[in-house]
């Protein structure tokens, strides 16, 4: 997503209430998405993540408070604007076989094209400055089935059961307390040798706890 506007604020939730008809998801959820980063929304099965996608991309309209896209209301906005200033891919969509990575970014495109709909130098400048900004400039030519569905980020926006717990970077928001909290997982945190980021290490077998000792087994690790 980005901002149209010098100085305009990212997308933001102010105290939104989100669910599917009766069934509410998440009520009075407030959250900013900082300006040029890549943010991730992480928690356990059905706490929220993909409603709060679905408000912010306007497929789910919140019963209660306010999504803001740019300063607007993004329910206020025309459907045509909304789609020139807002792009979801969903990790389970499947992209047709020869499909790269650039054409399928350069789809989010279209609502900025005529209806020849040919791609101009601005298309291409725009669609390499976008993946220039989420560090993916390096998998343009790569085959879109050929991508696993993770992604790093360097914001982190845990939920449990509706409502974000923390927000931040992974080293200010991974700690072990957060993890236990969120996926009732116990875990030590360390910091990765090489990468330099947080490594969760799951706790419980006394074996795990002997490899953490003298570091040597980093397979039970999981790095953020």
């Amino acid at each position: 997503m980005s901002a149209n506007r010098p100085g305009a604020a990212r997308p933001r939730v102010q105290s939104a209430t989100i669910g599917y008809d009766k069934p509410v998801i998440s009520e009075r959820l407030s959250v900013a998405i900082p300006e040029e980063s890549c943010t991730v929304i992480v928690g356990p099965n059905a706490c929220g993540k993909s409603t709060l996608l679905r408000g912010l991309s306007r497929l789910l309209k919140p019963s209660a408070g306010q999504i803001v896209l740019d300063g607007d209301d993004i329910n206020l906005l025309k459907t045509k604007e909304v789609a020139r200033r807002v792009g979801l891919l969903p990790q389970s969509a499947m992209a047709s076989d020869g499909v790269t990575v650039a054409d399928l970014v350069a789809r989010g495109r279209y609502t900025h094209q005529g209806l020849i709909r040919q791609r101009t130098g601005d298309d291409e400048r725009a669609v390499l400055r976008a993946m220039r900004q989420t560090a993916a400039a390096d998998l343009s030519g790569r085959l879109g089935d050929e991508l696993s569905g993770g992604q790093r980020g360097t914001h982190l926006i845990p939920m449990k059961d509706g409502a974000v717990v923390a927000e931040g970077t992974p080293h200010e928001v991974v700690t072990a307390e957060l993890v236990e909290e969120v996926f009732g997982l116990r875990c030590l945190v360390t910091r990765d040798p090489v990468a330099g980021s947080p490594r969760v290490v799951p706790l419980g077998r006394e074996r795990t706890r002997h490899r953490i000792a003298d570091n040597t087994d980093a397979e039970s690790a999981i790095h953020v």
